[in-house]
């Protein structure tokens, strides 16, 4: 079967800018094949060195153009009604395969929350409220705990046999003591920030060893999601250590 250069594309992943930039050549029967920086993968924008960076700026871009039509149905809609709009058209952008994102540059995160503060003042049309009064009034949350808490779920449904098991297999006990009882997880050695600080096998750790016992032993998926909901999220913006400091109920 000959190739159809058409129809697939390939990247070359490499942490080295260099050679992720560099033009990459493959011979196959009948025709050659160029390496691309980036490529669409069921909704994804994957880029050579997986910052991911580029397919936040597809996701800010797509909720600006929703935001517009948002704000020009906002005189003609109840507030229930735009809040349902905001939810479903606009913010499940931000959960849609967030868990490969989630460590995107702190600007592009302060955007994405930019976005859904815009999209809180066209529902409820107060201009001067801040957004932790309006977040609060929806009862949403911030983009970062959002996504800290979207993770939480995928580890307890690895930890608890329903995820994915090449997730599952991301995470491994830690020695049980009396106090934890095995409920914690092992934290990896990693060698580097970019991919090994930031990256789910770290952080996800990280924040669950911050979680109460009551939330790592909730009986069912359902359960752990309600003991979620007064999850206030950890405070720091660094991008090395936010995930290390206090939590609070």
């Amino acid at each position: 079967m000959q190739a159809n250069p058409d129809k697939f594309q390939f990247l070359v992943l490499s942490p080295f800018q260099k050679e992720a930039d560099f033009q990459y050549v493959l011979d196959l029967p009948g025709t050659q094949l160029q390496s691309v920086q980036q490529a669409p993968l069921l909704g994804v924008l994957i880029d050579n060195q997986l910052k991911f960076n580029s397919h936040v700026l597809n996701i800010i871009k797509k909720c600006n153009f929703q935001l517009q039509t948002l704000k020009r149905l906002s005189k003609s809609m109840g507030t229930t009604a735009k809040l349902t709009i905001l939810r479903s058209f606009i913010a499940s952008n931000f959960s849609y395969c967030c868990h490969i994102w989630f460590f995107c540059s702190v600007t592009l995160m302060d955007r994405l929350d930019k976005i859904q503060f815009r999209g809180l003042r066209y529902v409820y049309g107060e201009y001067d409220s801040p957004y932790d009064s309006l977040l609060e009034k929806a009862g949403m949350d911030s983009i970062e705990l959002l996504l800290q808490k979207t993770m939480l779920v995928e580890i307890y449904k690895c930890l608890n046999g329903i995820g994915a098991a090449y997730l599952a297999d991301l995470f491994e006990y830690g020695r049980a003591t009396t106090r934890s009882k095995g409920m914690n997880l092992q934290v990896p050695r990693v060698d580097s920030a970019l991919y090994g600080l930031h990256s789910i096998r770290y952080h996800g750790t990280k924040l669950w060893a911050a979680l109460p016992n009551f939330c790592k032993t909730a009986e069912s998926l359902d359960d752990f999601k309600s003991g979620l909901k007064d999850f206030k999220g950890i405070k720091c913006k660094c991008r090395a250590c936010k995930f290390t400091n206090s939590v609070s109920f």
